[in-house]
């Protein structure tokens, strides 16, 4: 009932926009409703009621009645009221809602209740509920709860001082994020604002070290180290999202060490994401990090996004000349370790002669970046499957409908068995920090 008033009342705020209709009687015996506007010359101008417009000439219309005002029905109808009827006093004060006549439609529920202090509908109309079987008002209702009323909202104390210590903790990261910055330099103010960060309580620091990761290179590169030192598990997101989009090698770098020295299960499933991802750097990008945090868990998604390579392009064109050598160009890396090379900036500007000869396809970098791809899916897959099928996506596709997917799943519940065991667990040693994955033979 209480929704339905409260509908009634949305539809008297839209009713306030209508205006009231007049009667426009016309020589022939006919009546026009609508806003009616008469011209100097006499013809009429009639805005109708169901939309539309039509303009009379001065002699059809016989005369123009003004349709009574809203106050003016409001008032013949409180005279026509049975005395003693609380029914008929609350469909005056529906009635009123409609006509936009707030003010009125309160005094007649308020004069039903006079008649019966229990009539449901001018109760509830009233914003009243009912409350251990009485009528109470909202705000007392909401009192008895325990409950105050915060920016509109009736909550208790608890969330209240919840969302001021929020509010006050957002205050505080955003002062602390200037502090981060200072800190990220050198001399004696970067001492200074180290120190500060210090003095602060330490989820402060943290999220205002998160924020950071948004900032300058300078601010980028020191947030990512504080919270590698700090494991912040809340940092693996934004953790994972820098070590994909980061605009310098150095930054994305910074981020992955961060990340390794986090150790969260959680990073692989997150780069995933980006394995599908519409521009190609950033696949790459995902898959070099992916090497890094070895997980039965990536087989399916690195399949799953293969075909994305060649997508727009000819599968064969981008698939047949992938190459140690073409890659060599974007990272180099051997099988005896991994070690940091060449960046994606380099191989998009350098160019690769395809059949060779004066007369050799020159690739585009985007086609560089795509053959990159497909070498480093190639790559890791055989790094997590043991497999040798090199760049062919359908020996792939074929060994995973086979028995690959059972292979790969087994792994992964002996993996979470692992992770959800009491027992103590060997250490396994931190990932290496260095990207890309190796290079296939």
């Amino acid at each position: 009932m209480l929704r339905r008033v409260a509908c009634a009342f949305v539809a008297a705020a839209l009713a306030a926009a209508v205006a009231r209709a007049d009667v426009v009687r016309l020589k022939n015996g006919r009546a026009l409703e609508g806003k009616a506007e008469r011209h100097a010359d006499g013809s009429v101008t009639l805005a109708l009621a169901g939309g539309g417009t039509v303009t009379l000439a001065g002699d059809q219309v016989l005369e123009i009645e003004p349709a009574p005002t809203p106050e003016e029905q409001y008032a013949a109808r409180v005279e026509a009221l049975p005395p003693g009827d609380a029914e008929a006093r609350f469909g005056l004060g529906k009635w009123c809602l409609t006509k936009s006549l707030s003010k009125q439609a309160k005094e007649e529920f308020r004069a039903a209740l006079a008649i019966d202090p229990d009539h449901a509908g001018a109760r509830e109309a009233l914003n009243y509920v009912r409350d251990d079987g009485k009528w109470v008002t909202q705000e007392e209702y909401h009192r008895r709860r325990g409950e105050v009323l915060f920016e509109g909202n009736w909550i208790t104390v608890a969330r209240k001082q919840e969302l001021l210590a929020a509010r006050r903790r957002k205050e505080e990261t955003s002062q602390l994020r200037r502090v981060v910055e200072q800190a990220a330099g050198s001399g004696r103010s970067a001492a200074q604002a180290q120190d500060t960060l210090a003095a602060a309580t330490p989820e402060t620091v943290e999220l205002a070290l998160i924020d950071a990761l948004t900032g300058s290179t300078r601010a980028k590169l020191y947030a990512a180290a504080e919270l590698g030192k700090r494991r912040s598990p809340r940092a693996v997101q934004p953790l994972v999202k820098l070590v994909v989009t980061g605009t310098t090698k150095e930054v994305r770098q910074a981020a992955l060490e961060a990340l390794a020295a986090v150790k969260s299960p959680d990073t692989s499933l997150m780069l995933h994401e980006y394995l599908y991802h519409e521009r190609t750097a950033y696949r790459v990008y995902a898959l070099q990090a992916l090497a890094c945090f070895p997980d039965p868990r990536s087989v399916y998604y690195i399949l799953h996004s293969f075909p994305l390579v060649w997508e727009g392009r000819d599968r064969a064109f981008v698939l047949n000349n992938v190459t140690s050598a073409s890659v060599r160009g974007f990272e180099l890396v051997d099988r005896r370790g991994l070690r940091a090379g060449l960046g994606i900036e380099q191989i998009m500007t350098s160019s690769v002669s395809v059949l060779g000869g004066g007369d050799g396809y020159t690739e585009t970098p985007e086609d560089r970046q795509r053959r990159a791809e497909a070498f480093l899916r190639a790559a890791l897959l055989e790094l997590l499957t043991d497999k040798q099928f090199g760049v062919n996506f359908d020996a792939w596709d074929l060994w995973w409908r086979v028995e690959g997917r059972e292979i790969i799943g087994a792994r992964i519940r002996e993996q979470e068995a692992e992770r959800k065991s009491p027992g103590p667990r060997p250490h396994a040693p931190p990932p290496p920090p260095v990207m890309p994955p190796p290079l296939m033979d």
